[in-house]
């Protein structure tokens, strides 16, 4: 039973950092962007499809960060360039990669058992509750440092100065 809350609290360290980034573009944009719920399984597709191959931990998390980067620039051009609103721009980026993730997958599921993964790397300890709680730790660390990180940043961004429109 406890190893059921550690794993639900992994879980929930898992999708903070995407409920952060809607809090952003919602919150402090002012812009309803839901690109987030497509490019994080972007991110995922890309590194099922990479460990797969046995790439490195260390070229697979930023090659699926740069993927879901790369998925919001489209958004953000599709909203600038094309003039089309910011939600629907969203919608359709977020629909495309259901499409294009399938499309990278090759097929609807990759099974990921017996591929070292970052959590191998981490599993000092011989018992596997002990394993599990290094990497709720960790993730811990990680989140507070990207909470900091988000905390400065949005406050620099809502203290921006507004921007001046020509006549």
């Amino acid at each position: 039973m406890n190893q059921f809350y550690l794993t639900a609290l992994q879980l929930a360290l898992c999708l903070g950092p995407m409920s952060m980034g809607i809090f952003i573009t919602m919150k402090v944009f002012n812009i309803p962007d839901i690109t987030t719920d497509g490019s994080y399984t972007l991110g995922a597709t890309i590194t099922a499809v990479l460990l797969m191959q046995h790439c490195s931990v260390w070229i697979v998390l930023p090659a699926s960060m740069l993927s879901g980067a790369v998925a919001g620039v489209c958004t953000g051009l599709i909203h600038t360039k094309l003039k089309i609103d910011a939600l629907l721009a969203g919608i359709l980026v977020m629909t495309g990669l259901y499409s294009i993730n399938l499309m990278i997958l090759g097929r609807s599921n990759v099974p990921l058992i017996n591929i070292p993964t970052i959590f191998s790397w981490l599993s000092f300890f011989s018992n596997d509750i002990y394993n599990q709680l290094s990497v709720t730790a960790i993730f811990i660390l990680v989140l507070v440092i990207f909470v900091r990180f988000y905390s400065k940043l949005t406050s620099a961004l809502r203290c921006a100065p507004p921007e001046i429109t020509p006549l």
